[in-house]
């Protein structure tokens, strides 16, 4: 309801907007009133469609001056003028402007976010390397629950890939599950890998410096808030979730995806739906079960038991292959690359 229009309130019989932020973009949802509403006003348009956080900010800026102006001199009991004063201070006052960013992250109004929190978020950031991340990672989970979490990482590995230390450029500009599966394409290709061939566990280990065994075998922290692969100077210390081995497999593909698309001291696999981690989910699937791949070997049959002989075949979970399916076009089923790409 958070991202709701109707959540604004106000006596207001607002359409059906719903707003969702992944980082980078907006997406912007609009449902129809149901034609047996008994609503004293129906809406009628049905769209979905995403603009760039960027041009989403600036044309609600147009907005908020045009609405001042119109104001003008009248009484308003609002003092609309002299809320997005205020605003427009903060964001000048660049302490104060990420203040309210990580706040907004948080889920929490302007000013009601604890200042004992707000530091932890910011020494977490600065600790990961990407402050709205964490700042994202701690809506869903606590600060403390997520220093724990990252100090539980154990150094197990060998030393790690060179290749993973020269990450591979993407196109900023292009939305993040195209940038995940541009990104399993030329690490693939990087690697030596066909467009049809399985990673096995020992070459997807290998990416993160990390033996087979420890990959398929560590300890699981199942109750962790992420996946980890933390770069230290005395070595690589990492954390895995899921104690199942095709589970593991995507995590550490999530891993991987992560390190090669940017260097930072965190690299972490998480539930959240930033920009971020969706270009990880997009390239595990593909670098997993690449597409190809799942065409040469289904053809035409989309049968359960078919989804189920070729994810054994690619070491995935039988979802990721349906989702491949459906993320890619491969499958006349409709298929939301907005969320399940991701």
């Amino acid at each position: 309801m958070a991202h709701e229009l109707g959540a604004a309130g106000g006596g207001f019989l607002w359409p059906r907007l719903r707003l969702i932020s992944d980082g980078e973009t907006i997406e912007i949802d609009c449902i129809p009133t149901k034609s047996a509403s008994r609503e004293m006003l129906l809406y009628l348009a049905n769209f979905r469609t995403r603009v760039s956080a960027a041009a989403f900010e600036q044309a609600i800026d147009h907005f908020v001056s045009l609405v001042v102006e119109r104001i003008g001199s009248h009484d308003d009991e609002f003092d609309t003028a002299g809320l997005w004063r205020e605003v427009l201070a903060e964001r000048s006052d660049s302490e104060r402007a990420a203040q309210r960013r990580i706040e907004a992250m948080l889920g929490r109004d302007p000013g009601e976010a604890e200042p004992e929190l707000l530091s932890e978020v910011i020494s977490l950031g600065n600790a990961a390397g990407d402050g709205d991340e964490i700042a994202a990672l701690c809506a869903v989970a606590l600060p403390g629950e997520v220093r724990a979490s990252a100090d539980a990482a154990t150094r197990d590995g060998t030393h790690a890939d060179p290749i993973a230390s020269s990450p591979i450029d993407l196109d900023t500009q292009d939305v993040p599950h195209r940038r995940g599966y541009a990104l399993a394409g030329r690490l693939r290709a990087a690697r030596g890998l066909s467009e049809t061939q399985r990673v096995d566990s020992e070459a997807l280990g290998s990416l993160l410096g990390l033996r087979s065994s420890t990959l398929i075998g560590a300890l699981d922290h199942r109750n962790a808030p992420f996946a980890l692969l933390r770069r230290e100077p005395g070595g690589d210390r990492y954390l895995f979730r899921s104690e199942n081995p095709l589970g593991r497999r995507f995590e550490a593909a999530r891993l991987v995806g992560d390190a090669f698309a940017a260097p930072r001291p965190w690299h972490f696999a998480a539930a959240t739906l930033t920009a971020r981690q969706k270009q990880q989910r997009a390239f595990a699937a593909e670098f997993l079960a690449p597409s190809a791949g799942l065409r040469e070997r289904l053809g035409d049959d989309r049968s359960d038991d078919a989804i189920a002989e070729a994810a054994d075949a690619f070491e995935v979970n039988g979802d990721v292959v349906r989702h491949q399916l459906q993320n890619q076009g491969l499958t006349d089923t409709p298929h939301d690359p907005w969320r399940r790409a991701a």
